[in-house]
């Protein structure tokens, strides 16, 4: 469940997408989408999200407590990449996403742990 509006921005840009997708039109009932994500509606951050959003990633309205939103093609890339960035990776998919520092810290602990078994192995046979 979304705590904060950044969290449940990214949460309902999402549900929107897989409803557009999956209704094959648009704009799309806020409320429904929201219920076919298992998102909570959120009344004022839906809202919110309308008229922040309007024009931007995409065109929004409310009339008498019914929100429709259709994303636009800025909308529909970033509710992708926000799916996308919560799928599973595969462990190439991780390796390459990870920053060349954590690469070489991870290395270097690899490295470090040998050492002592080699060390410890060493030692033993003595």
């Amino acid at each position: 469940m979304s705590e904060t509006y950044s969290s449940y921005k990214r949460d309902l840009l999402v549900a929107l997408l897989e409803e557009e997708d999956r209704k094959a039109a648009s704009p799309v009932d806020v409320a429904n989408a929201c219920d076919a994500a298992g998102l909570m509606f959120n009344e004022e951050f839906v809202v919110r999200f309308i008229n922040q959003e309007r024009g931007v990633l995409g065109e929004g309205a409310g009339v008498l407590d019914f929100y429709s939103f259709e994303l636009n093609s800025t909308g529909r890339n970033l509710a992708d990449q926000i799916s996308k960035s919560r799928g599973p990776k595969s462990l190439i998919e991780r390796i390459t996403s990870e920053t060349s520092q954590r690469l070489i810290n991870a290395l270097n602990f690899g490295v470090a742990v040998l050492a002592l078994v080699i060390a410890a192995i060493a030692l033993w046979n003595t």
